[in-house]
């Protein structure tokens, strides 16, 4: 989510707006959460939008274990291919930057259509609550614990299809094989 004082990131004068990082040209900040700053991108070569995923520097100072961290939450979601999760296109480091580079989800989020249409009728609620089911499923047939699923990390698409996304506190299930 994007708070109050991000708003000048948000009107194009945010000084990466431009910038290539990974193969993509930055556009737009389209969200922050505790650890990473999330772009509108285009990745160049294949002219198509991503979203682009920032470790923010303090944390990529941090420590070896932030950046793995981060690392950890790439190879975890890349591992993962269904219609319900977000798919996880490049990571990499670059100037200093770590970043992952995914699949751009256009519709917000499941937070943002409660928050602009409250309450949902049941049959909407449902098929969100199993597309959500769907992706944890999968998830766990990959042996991975998602750990912070919330209305914030549901995304949609413009066709009203959800997705899993920030596996940041993703861990292995317990008892399984790293």
């Amino acid at each position: 989510a994007v708070g109050p004082g991000e708003a000048c990131a948000l009107s194009g004068r945010d000084p990466l707006a431009g910038a290539m990082l990974g193969g993509c040209r930055i556009l737009e900040r389209i969200g922050q959460g505790a650890v990473a700053v999330v772009y509108r991108a285009e990745q160049v070569k294949l002219q198509r939008p991503v979203a682009l995923k920032l470790l923010l520097p303090g944390f990529a100072t941090g420590g070896p274990g932030d950046v793995e961290r981060f690392l950890f939450e790439a190879r975890v979601a890349a591992q993962m291919e269904h219609p319900n999760i977000v798919q996880v296109y490049d990571v990499g480091e670059e100037h200093g930057r770590h970043f992952i580079v995914m699949q751009l989800v256009d519709g917000g989020s499941v937070k943002d259509l409660l928050d602009h249409e409250g309450r949902l009728p049941a049959a909407r609620a449902l098929e969100l609550a199993l597309q959500a089911a769907r992706g944890l499923e999968a998830a766990h047939t990959c042996e991975v614990l998602h750990r912070d699923i919330k209305p914030s990390n549901l995304l949609l698409d413009r066709r009203g299809g959800l997705k899993i996304g920030d596996f940041g506190l993703a861990r292995p299930v317990l008892g399984a094989s790293d």
